[in-house]
């Protein structure tokens, strides 16, 4: 708004999942609210400014990030003010601390319950155990470089339209997922000295908006844009509802959008919610729904632990999970099953655990 800029929304929303996420919490940055509000604006900040620094970035290597505001436009967005936070602290703890880490990210979107990687454009799939996509690219982030190169490639293939209320409306759900690993040198109660891996994820949401439309306009391809993104935000409510209320079963599986989110509310996970309105008279009843969410996702109490194992044991999980996967890869291919999706995702997921297990084995 007219009062509050950028860094003062990141440092009264954001700024401590960074602490969260480095202290081991997963942490999750979600942007609600009626279509038009200023959610995508928030999180990226004006896409104008971003594409001026992707550009800036790309063809002078030797310029440094600095998260203080006057080397990035003070419209700059969470998703570019935490990530250079990330890398700062993962520079600060490789020199002063020895701790090895581990920077990755995803770029989801999700439209008309289809999950895509905005990194390659594919279809994926979000599990409906643990609400991890399955089958989607990770991008090594070191450098300021490699986030806006993350951001300008998914950005490419968002979905936006114009309607009467916006005329560059989001028309899916998007999340940058970034991926924190460290390994860290401990001395045990032997006195031995030994490596704890810890691993955490940070969750920035850019919801698509909900909107009436009697009053966007929506017509055609529009308005079946609308009627899903509305669906899914239902879901999303009752999901909440449930949570707060106590109720026996929460509906996550009815969307791709809670499956996902499912352990940002009510899991291993700290929220921060920030909800958007409009000030216009004529938007009176939206706001007030959206203050009504709010409120619902402030009643929710989640209980957060540290994702802390030894390096042993997580390489022991990880050839656990692999020796799976190749079984199940032969078990197809003996089939002569390699042309079907299953066969493509799960040995996707192959190749990017024997990845993730080599960089741990090197840390």
């Amino acid at each position: 708004d007219n009062i509050n800029n950028q860094i003062y929304v990141y440092t009264n929303s954001t700024k401590d999942s960074i602490l969260n996420v480095m202290n081991g919490y997963n942490s999750c940055v979600l942007c609600y609210g009626q279509t038009g509000s200023g959610k995508t604006f928030t999180l990226f900040g004006d896409m104008n400014e971003v594409e001026n620094l992707y550009n800036k970035y790309n063809h002078n290597k030797m310029i440094s990030p600095n998260i203080n505001g006057y080397m990035i436009p003070e419209g700059t967005g969470m998703v570019i003010r935490s990530c250079l936070e990330l890398i700062e602290a993962k520079q600060q703890l490789i020199t002063q601390q020895n701790i090895d880490v581990n920077l990755s990210a995803k770029f989801i979107e999700i439209y008309n319950e289809k999950a895509t990687d905005l990194l390659t454009g594919k279809s994926i799939l979000i599990s409906r155990d643990t609400g991890e996509p399955v089958g989607c690219s990770n991008s090594q982030i070191d450098s300021v470089q490699d986030l806006l190169e993350v951001i300008h490639t998914g950005h490419q293939r968002k979905k936006f339209s114009a309607t009467a209320m916006n005329d560059h409306s989001s028309r899916s759900h998007t999340a940058l997922i970034v991926d924190v690993s460290q390994s860290r040198p401990i001395i045990d109660e032997n006195g031995n000295k030994t490596t704890v891996h810890c691993s955490s994820s940070l969750y920035l949401v850019d919801l698509a908006g909900s909107e009436r439309i009697k009053k966007s306009k929506a017509m055609g391809l529009q308005k079946t844009e609308a009627v899903g993104i509305n669906k899914s935000l239902l879901v999303l409510g009752k999901v909440i509802s449930s949570i707060v209320e106590g109720r026996a079963h929460v509906p996550y599986l009815e969307s791709k959008l809670t499956t996902l989110l499912k352990n940002a509310f009510g899991g291993n996970c700290r929220t921060n919610v920030i909800v958007h309105c409009r000030t216009d008279d004529i938007h009176a009843e939206e706001t007030l729904q959206t203050l009504r969410f709010s409120e619902r996702c402030s009643m929710i109490l989640n209980a957060t632990k540290i994702a802390a194992t030894s390096k042993e044991t997580t390489l022991y999980a990880m050839d656990l999970a692999l020796e799976r996967m190749e079984k199940q890869l032969t078990s197809l291919r003996n089939n002569g099953k390699e042309h079907l999706d299953a066969f493509k995702q799960v040995s996707n997921s192959y190749n990017i655990l024997q990845q993730k297990r080599k960089t741990i084995e090197e840390m």
